[in-house]
């Protein structure tokens, strides 16, 4: 069994860079990109090794005796967990998950990596030229970050690979955030070994059932890392805790907690779903990202704003944006994310009112006529809503990605006001722009969020 990145991270956290008006979109973007990417069936394919095969041995070494080996260190290959740090952890677990552990390896897994992949074209680390992915900048994680054998209760931890000189973060601050995510990754393959072998061992459920399996193991490591591996940190390394999250408040503007970091590993449903959540620590990965690009503090402290809004953190956004906004009252694009936040958070008349600060000071900004059409929508206030989608077309330019979503919210208001000839016709030019011949899923959209119901779910 093998974790691999979760699929919330970089490549589709990118895609909500771009407001969605539409929640189908935004689902069909995330599909897209979700089926390029490995988790699911790497985790299946190593579940399907392992079918048939004896369970995991019921008796390992003695806790404190598990061999703990290090391998492949070099300059660029890091394992930034210490022994002691895996046997403090293994000591916190509870003992009928630990028990039949018979060794523990950290590696570079360059091989094993290699013959799991199914990737044409998969990034690489340019050190080590393992299959990778660049977690934060300068530092490469394995596409597969550990791995359980159930045949011989071996848990492998596979290495990150980085120039200590090339990373725009503080060694120390860099190795904490490092090593919530290895010990993350540890406590997940430990459940792993638990599930084997006091579940799916003793017939709860077959290993073949993926969703169940790698549901129970992400449900396990939420719980450990908030119960066992957190508090552990927050005790062996309170400086460097203090740091981060001092180092975050100052680039990020709001003070979070050491949990923040750890994200949410929860993506996984009974039935092999998935769920798209954008992680936390995505959102840190992005903050080291944009202190050393942004132009200024102020920037990087709203970027990262957005990201606790995508990460659907919004009190924590908002808090974020009152930080900026009480230095900057009149800043337009912390007043804009500001606004969208309300919208999620259903406080439409405050989202309205700071909309419309913004359009009296920028009239042709499409972000607050967005918001602007959404409090409409959401009002079912359909002339109001034609009027705004029509001043958003007027102040974009043609052809441009915007005009999706006010041909989508004229769509809606014509449907509302049971104008379906016109709906009609503004569902079909929302389906040319997007590509797509068959404009069923636009439609069923438009009539769910105008409160109406299709004619054929009433026969």
């Amino acid at each position: 069994m093998s974790r691999s990145i979760h699929t919330t991270r970089r490549s589709v956290r990118e895609l909500d860079r771009a407001r969605y008006s539409n929640p189908d979109e935004k689902q069909d973007a995330l599909d897209s990109a979700q089926q390029d990417l490995n988790k699911k069936r790497l985790i299946k394919r190593q579940i399907s090794e392992g079918r048939g095969q004896a369970k995991p041995p019921l008796i390992g070494s003695p806790l404190e005796h598990i061999p703990i080996e290090f391998l492949d260190t070099n300059q660029y290959v890091h394992h930034v967990v210490r022994e002691a740090d895996l046997r403090s952890v293994l000591k916190g677990l509870p003992p009928s998950a630990t028990e039949g552990i018979s060794r523990i390896q950290l590696g570079l897994g360059k091989e094993y990596i290699e013959s799991s992949n199914d990737d044409d074209e998969p990034g690489r680390d340019p050190y080590t030229d393992r299959i990778s992915s660049e977690c934060l900048p300068g530092v490469w994680a394995g596409q597969i970050l550990g791995t359980y054998r159930p045949t011989s209760g071996l848990i492998k931890l596979y290495a990150y690979v980085f120039d200590e000189n090339e990373v725009p973060l503080p060694g120390n601050l860099r190795d904490l955030y490092l090593r919530i995510q290895t010990l993350s990754t540890f406590v997940h393959e430990v459940a792993h070994h638990h599930d084997q072998l006091c579940r799916v061992g003793r017939g709860r459920w077959l290993a073949e059932r993926y969703g169940l399996v790698e549901w129970y193991a992400e449900k396990m490591e939420h719980e450990w890392m908030r119960k066992v591996v957190l508090p552990y940190l927050e005790e062996a390394f309170p400086n460097d805790v203090r740091e981060l999250v001092e180092w975050v408040e100052h680039h990020g503007g709001i003070k979070l907690p050491l949990e923040f970091f750890a994200g949410d590993s929860r993506t996984t449903q009974k039935d092999g779903g998935d769920i798209i959540r954008f992680e936390t620590s995505s959102a840190f990965e992005s903050l080291v990202e944009d202190v050393a690009k942004a132009p200024t503090l102020e920037a990087s402290r709203l970027n990262f704003a957005w990201e606790l809004h995508y990460a659907d953190e919004y009190d924590h956004c908002l808090k974020a944006l009152d930080g900026i906004l009480a230095e900057n009252p009149t800043f337009a694009a912390a007043l804009v994310c500001k606004a969208d936040t309300l919208v999620h958070l259903d406080r439409m008349d405050e989202a309205m009112e700071l909309a419309e600060i913004v359009l009296a000071t920028e009239p042709g900004n499409l972000d607050a006529i967005e918001i602007r059409g959404d409090v409409f929508e959401d009002r079912q206030e359909w002339q109001g809503l034609i009027q705004n989608s029509q001043e958003w077309l007027a102040k974009s330019e043609e052809d441009s990605s915007s005009q999706r979503g006010a041909y989508m919210h004229l769509a809606i208001a014509c449907c509302g006001k049971g104008d379906f000839e016109q709906m009609e016709k503004w569902i079909q030019v929302r389906a040319e722009y997007d590509g797509k011949p068959n404009p069923t899923r636009i439609r069923k959209s438009v009539y769910r969020r105008a409160g109406q119901v299709m004619p054929d779910q009433t026969q």
